[in-house]
């Protein structure tokens, strides 16, 4: 199963205060405790999604993420206002329901067209763009709150302290950004193959030269730039699987591929036993070398996610 991240959730500030809490330290610290019950949970969410394989427990986590902010969302609006230019309520039932929608609704609509987007590279690409487009929506609104919290800090003398939480999200959005690039070069060649094969299928000559050269020079360009992306933090597995792949493509598609264009231009009579030949050794690579290859990169993509996504702390039932 392959396995991708959202990173949902902005910094958290929290308020540093050696004195008794007074009428407005208690009022941010309400809206704080809240932002930070939501984003345990999103980040809990996460790390099951990257470490479980367990849909049915998957989606229990992101539930319990929607029911948090449902909590939130009522009690937010339950609290009277500060001031009357108070803009940290309203701001924090903005970014409330926003999340809210998104876990409810954005996340769902992902999921269906991720499950649509398997077999073609345009299709998959349509779906990391709209769950970018997801994700830089809840962003925002994050950064709104995080804004509306350090503003209304300053007015009122608070302190703030960065949350040890913050470098991991940044970790874990690079991680994510990482993943994602490797992922659609790899599958962009992959689909360049299945285009020859159903061009193959269809014994156009035509459809299967056009196809061919396609994955040639996808898979030029392709390897060109996974050879020089770099590590993360020293790990090479996932992207170096990648290039296995690829390179195995690349192979096929100016050795034996180019052959099969060849014989599919000859007519059934004028084809040889060294065309048949030429023909089950490619099936042969395609049936099992590259299935091999393509389950390798998948496991290294998974095994980099699991590395640097932390796991989720268990808690036992009393």
């Amino acid at each position: 199963m392959r396995k991708y991240l959202s990173i949902l959730c902005c910094a958290i500030t929290l308020a540093a205060s050696a004195q008794p809490m007074n009428q407005v330290e208690e009022y941010f610290t309400f809206f704080n405790n809240q932002h930070v019950l939501v984003n345990n949970l999103a980040m809990n969410y996460l790390q099951y999604s990257v470490h479980s394989s367990d849909f049915g427990l998957i989606e229990k986590k992101r539930q319990e993420v929607i029911d948090q902010l449902d909590k939130s969302i009522t009690a937010v609006k339950a609290i009277e206002p500060l001031t009357e230019d108070d803009q940290l309520k309203p701001t924090a039932l903005e970014v409330f329901q926003s999340f809210s929608a998104s876990f409810n609704m954005d996340f769902v609509d992902l999921m269906q067209l991720k499950m649509s987007s398997q077999t073609s590279y345009e299709s998959m690409e349509q779906y990391f763009e709209a769950r970018k487009e997801a994700e830089q929506k809840m962003d925002e609104a994050a950064n709104r709150y995080l804004e509306a919290q350090k503003a209304f800090a300053e007015k009122h003398n608070i302190l703030l302290q960065d949350a040890e939480a913050n470098g991991d999200i940044q970790d874990l959005n690079q991680l994510n950004n990482y993943h994602q690039a490797i992922f659609l070069k790899y599958f962009k060649a992959l689909s360049r193959n299945n285009e020859f094969m159903n061009a193959m299928n269809s014994q156009d000559a035509d459809a299967i030269a056009k196809a061919r050269l396609q994955l040639e020079q996808d898979s030029d360009e392709t390897l060109k730039v996974l050879q020089n992306m770099p590590a993360f933090k020293d790990d090479t597995a996932y992207r170096d699987a990648a290039i296995d792949l690829v390179e195995k493509l690349n192979t096929l598609a100016k050795g034996d591929f180019k052959k099969l264009e060849d014989i599919s231009k000859k007519s059934p009579a004028d084809r040889t036993q060294a065309d048949v030949d030429v023909f089950n050794k490619t099936i042969q690579s395609l049936q099992t070398v590259v299935p091999n290859l393509n389950a390798a990169v998948n496991e290294k993509g998974n095994e980099l996610m699991k590395k640097f996504v932390p796991k989720p702390r268990l808690t036992k039932s009393l």
